[in-house]
């Protein structure tokens, strides 16, 4: 069976550091490289990044001073950073090379086939993370698990996910193997777009989604609308899962945070578009009213605007 030897990150956010360290505890200094510009790499150096409080053993390079094929490569970075970071990786692409991405939505491995052209993509679901960056320093409570599988339209991905599988073995990464691995994109989807948008709006933490009140109503029947465009649109996504979801929700960190209320409390670019943005296109072409979402929309587009103001 093929394996993986060249692994490189591009994205330096919690999950990326995260799962940049598990690889180089098992494999050494120098088993994982993260590509970022050479400004960012200034910093990451002057900064080194460090996991519970430990130094990260790994190296450094930007894009064009990185030589391909790459074995493997981990997209980490935020959606509104993803097509600046194709770009920038498209020549360590191989036919063979493993793309994972870990970007939030159910979107960025179409962006990442269709814009590289080559390498095998193995379709992944992060959840289940209790894990914060303040600067290049990560406070991991739960590494989760990462979901993967293959879409049942390309069994000849089989082999890569394998070899991806038993990557994962040697790293300790904790991992579920999908049969149907579009339908965990969908739950996965589901759960962002309630829990991400209603905490960042509610300006809270998981606390509040995991007691009877206000905002867990609304975490909830935002979920809903996601349920119901799912059953318009022939996608295996049923209250069943919704309720799944909630208890996943329920087991989180009470004082931790969504990436998207970090990413409002630091004045970033949230990942709206991937969430409410991308489920009311689909509900519009179907003619679904999900008015839940759109108000949540609006609001996190009204936050963003203010941050912008002088």
């Amino acid at each position: 069976m093929r394996t993986i030897h060249r692994a490189a990150v591009i994205g330096m956010g919690a999950l990326g550091i995260l799962y940049g360290d598990l690889i180089s505890r098992r494999f050494g200094a120098g088993a994982v490289t993260f590509l970022a510009d050479s400004g960012r790499l200034a910093r990451y150096r002057a900064d080194p990044p460090t996991m519970n409080g430990e130094p990260c053993a790994f190296s450094f390079s930007t894009p064009e001073a990185c030589t391909g094929p790459l074995d493997l490569l981990i997209f980490a970075v935020k959606a509104t950073a993803l097509d600046e970071a194709v770009g920038s990786v498209r020549h360590l692409m191989g036919e063979d090379t493993i793309i994972l991405s870990l970007l939030n939505g159910i979107s960025s491995e179409e962006i990442i086939e269709r814009e590289i052209g080559r390498g095998i993509i193995v379709h992944c679901v992060a959840q289940g993370m209790a894990a914060g960056r303040r600067g290049t320093a990560v406070i991991c409570k739960n590494q989760g698990m990462l979901c993967v599988g293959v879409p049942a339209a390309h069994p000849e991905r089989r082999e890569a996910l394998a070899a991806l599988e038993a990557f994962f073995d040697a790293c300790g990464i904790h991992y579920r193997h999908e049969d149907d691995i579009e339908r965990r994109l969908w739950c996965k989807w589901m759960f962002n777009i309630g829990v991400n948008q209603v905490i960042a709006v509610a300006e809270g933490t998981f606390a509040d989604i995991q007691r009877p009140g206000p905002v867990r109503s609304r975490y909830i029947a935002a979920m809903q609308e996601v349920v119901e465009l799912a059953a318009r649109l022939g996608v295996d996504v049923t209250q069943a899962d919704l309720e799944e979801y909630v208890r996943i929700g329920d087991a989180l960190d009470p004082e931790g945070m969504p990436s998207l209320r970090q990413d409002a409390l630091a004045h970033r670019p949230t990942e709206v578009e991937l969430f409410s943005g991308t489920l009311i296109k689909k509900a519009r072409a179907v003619g679904l009213a999900v008015p839940v979402n759109e108000s949540l929309y609006r609001e996190i587009k009204a936050m963003e605007a203010g941050w912008k103001t002088p």
